[in-house]
């Protein structure tokens, strides 16, 4: 697919985010920044896709059935036709054009090569580090995934230590922006405080599976080595 310099194609992977995704398509359908929406609905059993579907501009993938965030990502990567890559959660609350551009100046400047976000509701030990490791908030170059099948083997939360790991062994100058009014919301705030906390417990458990704890702290000190401010 032909790629066109200095555009950035958003990228959303959502499943059952239907009161939520809304609020983060009004914040980022009008910037100027950025030149494509992709959100592909990850099978969905909500009214996802109807929300979606009341914009316009934005292009809807939908599988059949939830396949994980890895995996909607790389759909939406394989249409991607901008070289710079923004993703976001679908579920951010008090996102605006303010908190966008600051993570996609840097890349699409040329000052640096990628960008995370850090949420006003970050973990605390990321608030005290100043990295959110797992930030699903990025902006990077589509080249620096050349094999976007090389997703397909990864766990369905597995993306963003993937990134990570391309970003050190490539040497990839980060930054870290700081979103202070920006809130994630937990998967216990979605489907109780039983489920969600399975739900993070599951999540652990197949980043881990993705990188074995050491090298994960490891790559933690080296991200933040690697960051400008």
């Amino acid at each position: 697919m032909t790629q066109t310099k200095n555009k950035v194609s958003c990228i959303i992977a959502a499943y059952n985010e239907g009161p939520r995704i809304g609020a983060v398509l009004d914040a980022i359908s009008n910037n100027s920044l950025i030149d494509e929406i992709i959100v592909v609905n990850d099978g969905s059993k909500d009214n996802t896709q109807a929300v979606v579907e009341q914009y316009s501009k934005i292009q809807l993938i939908s599988h059949s059935e939830n396949k994980g965030k890895t995996f909607a990502v790389m759909t939406g990567l394989s249409q991607a036709k901008s070289n710079i890559i923004l993703l976001l959660d679908a579920d951010l609350v008090d996102l605006n054009n303010r908190d966008i551009e600051n993570l996609i100046r840097p890349v699409f400047s040329g000052q640096v090569n990628a960008s995370m976000s850090i949420c006003r509701n970050s973990l605390l030990p990321y608030k005290m580090l100043g990295i959110d490791f797992a930030s699903g908030q990025r902006v990077f170059h589509k080249k620096i995934i050349p094999d976007l099948e090389v997703l397909s083997h990864l766990p369905k939360y597995g993306l963003e230590v993937f990134i990570n790991s391309i970003i050190i062994k490539n040497n990839l100058k980060l930054k870290i922006v700081n979103w202070n009014t920006v809130v994630a919301i937990r998967k216990s705030q979605k489907v109780g405080w039983w489920y969600g906390t399975l739900g993070e417990i599951k999540m652990t458990f197949q980043v881990v599976a993705t990188i074995p704890l050491p090298k994960l702290l490891f790559q933690i000190g080296y991200l933040k080595s690697l960051s400008v401010k």
